[in-house]
């Protein structure tokens, strides 16, 4: 039978994913290794929220800023374009 399950875990982007078992599955056992980064989430919570805003407000106008949270169009600052993509997010 297919069962549709949903992985959600603070830190990891959701997953969804649908499963065909016979009926002797008894168990079905899922690994998340590697924590995904998830666009606007400033803080690194696992979810962006209102929380988020604050560590971006004080990160903004950082002009070396490679990888960081608040970076969200990864062009190496933080600037008004990132507003933009952040601002839908919460």
């Amino acid at each position: 039978a297919p069962y549709n399950v949903i992985i959600e875990a603070p830190g990891y982007a959701s997953k969804q994913l649908l499963l065909n078992f016979n009926e002797s599955v008894q168990e079905v056992h899922v690994k998340l290794d590697a924590q995904v980064e998830i666009p606007g989430d400033v803080n690194g919570d696992g979810v962006v929220d209102t929380d988020d805003i604050a560590p971006f407000a004080v990160s903004m106008g950082a002009q070396t800023c490679s990888g960081c949270g608040g970076d969200l169009d990864n062009d190496g600052d933080i600037d008004g374009a990132d507003i933009a993509k952040l601002i839908p997010e919460l």
